[in-house]
């Protein structure tokens, strides 16, 4: 596939990376580990005034890789506050014995654009925020009814509404 690693070792004989999956290029905001790799490599072109061809990404892809590389990625403006939450890094076979450690990082959890679901989002808010009243979460975020499984999880009774009737 491909994508944006960054090494976090100045080692020969071992590598940290993380990969980027979320960025912000050129003022626009990209999701996914080939949207940015791609972004990142039409921003090259551009600033070079190439075209951004087959050819030209790949001759960026390969000055990026060297060990003199252009600097290309800088800290955000406005760096994002606030807690991080971690989930399971997908794509590893059962048997790796990394399978179940929390590899994947991020912040921004109620971003529109994270591709994940509002359960999912909740039950990771939740977990990270146990003394919160699961409905006034709801009520924050927006959320015009209480999901099922929130419901299970959380003990909420069927007659609980978020909103009052008017």
């Amino acid at each position: 596939m491909g994508g944006v690693d960054i090494c976090l070792s100045d080692s020969s004989d071992f590598a940290l990376c993380c990969t980027i999956k979320a960025a912000e290029v050129d003022g626009t905001t990209y999701w996914s580990q080939l949207r940015v790799r791609n972004a990142l490599l039409d921003a090259c072109c551009q600033s070079a005034g190439e075209e951004p061809t087959k050819e030209n990404r790949q001759q960026w892809a390969d000055r990026l890789h060297a060990a003199e590389s252009p600097v290309v990625l800088q800290p955000r403006e406005h760096p994002l506050e606030g807690d991080v939450y971690h989930l399971r890094r997908k794509g590893l076979r059962r048997r790796d014995s990394n399978v179940s450690l929390p590899l994947r990082s991020f912040m921004d959890l109620w971003n529109k654009l994270l591709p994940m679901g509002n359960v999912q989002k909740i039950l990771l808010y939740m977990n990270q925020h146990p003394e919160e009243d699961v409905l006034e979460v709801l009520r924050q975020h927006e959320f015009r009814y209480i999901p099922t499984e929130v419901r299970a999880r959380f003990k909420i009774g069927s007659k609980v509404r978020l909103y009052e009737a008017h």
